[in-house]
This record gives structure tokens, C-alpha cells and sequence, in this order.
């Protein structure tokens, strides 16, 4: 043993566990950002191609255009956001189609928003046992992925933005919608200059079903998109 090594105070030692549970108390709601911060932007980032250390302390922009940290944080916020409400324009299509019972809608929200307030959850809670059921019929899109950290947070505003859009959603009778509707919201809801600046670029379906013809392209093949 070190000869420098000091024992601490037995104050100190009886104190430790209840000051270990403060701060670990006082840490807890902030934990999914310090994994944003140190994991998952730097997994996102290199994904996009982008190297270099990037994170939210960061300054986004050098004058008028977005630095590699700015352009993947801004891209990380956006993609986030957008997962989120395809996903639920998806549950919404499968609940008023019969395919899952209702819980992002009337009847399902009303039922869990008093839980909520009863058990101090945030609406997060709800989306999250929403993607597991819907798992079941979309396992591609509800597959949990590097973007559902938002899921891990109790923040109220987003719990607040959450629930909103959930009632808005509620008005709607999808039984009544026809076409794609992932189209129609990226095509007339996502704003275009953010995107061009992120680099992402909706391509309609019409216009990818025409250069899969152009390339004589069938279901036996494989296309590598270069974007």
C-alpha cells in the first residue's frame, strides 16, 4: 500500500452514500445529454463523414455558413424531430386502420395523461411503449436507433410539444388520407432550406420509381445510391 495514502475521516465515510445518492440524484436528469455529448454525436458525425471533434458546447457557425460540429448537431436535432413525427404519422395510420389499439390518439392519450400526472411520467413514456407495440407490425422503422435518445429524457418541454402533437394528430381520420403520407410531410412540412443546408434532399416517389426505370432496375437487383 502507498505510504502516502491517507484514510479518510470516518465523518466522510459515514457521509459518502447519502452525498453519493444527492448528486446522483441531481445528475440523473441530465445523463442522457452528457451520452449525447460524449457518444452519440460523435457516432452520428462519423457517419455523416464528418471528423474532427464535434459537440454541443461548440460554436455552430464561423460567420454565415454552419462549422462540421454546427452542421451535425443541427442535422442530429432535425433527424431526431423528423423520426419522431413519421413515426407517429405511422402509429396514427395503423390505429384508425385497426392494426394497433389506440395510443396516441382519442382515447389512449386521455388514459395515459392521467397516469402521467399521477405518476409524474412525461409523455416520452408513452411513445416509448407505442414504438415497442409498433414494433410488432414495423420492425424496420421502430427498431430503436442512435436518434431515439429523446425517449430518455423526462424534459418537460418536449413531453409538453409531445402531447400537443398528439392531439393535433388525434383530428385527423387517416382512413380518409390517401397517397403517401411521409411524402406529403417532408415534400410540404420540412422546411427546404434547412434541409439543402443539411445536405438532405427529398426525392419524390415518382421521380425515384422513374430512375429505377431509367435503370431497367428489378427486384433480383442490388443499387448502390451514391448519396
Amino acid at each position: 500500500m502507498n505510504e502516502s495514502a491517507r484514510t479518510l475521516p470516518t465523518a466522510d465515510i459515514t457521509e459518502y452514500p447519502e452525498a453519493h445518492d444527492r448528486l446522483a440524484a441531481d445528475v440523473e436528469p441530465y445523463v442522457y445529454a452528457l451520452r449525447i455529448e460524449k457518444h452519440l454525436l460523435g457516432e452520428y458525425a462519423t457517419r455523416m463523414g464528418i471528423e474532427g471533434e464535434i459537440s454541443l458546447l461548440k460554436s455552430r457557425r464561423s460567420g454565415s455558413k454552419l462549422t462540421d460540429s454546427g452542421k451535425a448537431v443541427e442535422s442530429f436535432i432535425y433527424e431526431t424531430a423528423s423520426l419522431i413525427v413519421s413515426r407517429m404519422l405511422m402509429v396514427r395510420f395503423s390505429e384508425d386502420h385497426g392494426f394497433l389499439k389506440r395510443y396516441i390518439s382519442n382515447g389512449g392519450v386521455e388514459v395515459f395523461a392521467r397516469y402521467a400526472d399521477y405518476y409524474s411520467k412525461p409523455m416520452q413514456a408513452l411513445l416509448k411503449e407505442t414504438y415497442r407495440q409498433s414494433a410488432a407490425l414495423y420492425r424496420n422503422l421502430f427498431d430503436q436507433n442512435i436518434l431515439d435518445w429523446a425517449l430518455d429524457s423526462s424534459d418537460e418541454n418536449l413531453s409538453s410539444a409531445l402531447l400537443h402533437a398528439m392531439y393535433l394528430l388525434s383530428r385527423w381520420d387517416f382512413r380518409a388520407i390517401h397517397g403517401d403520407i411521409l411524402s406529403g410531410v417532408y415534400d410540404h412540412y420540412l422546411d427546404p432550406g434547412k434541409r439543402r443546408a443539411l445536405g438532405e434532399v427529398f426525392t419524390r416517389p415518382e421521380i425515384a420509381r422513374y430512375m429505377l426505370e431509367r435503370c431497367r432496375y428489378d427486384s433480383t437487383k442490388t443499387v448502390l445510391d451514391p448519396a
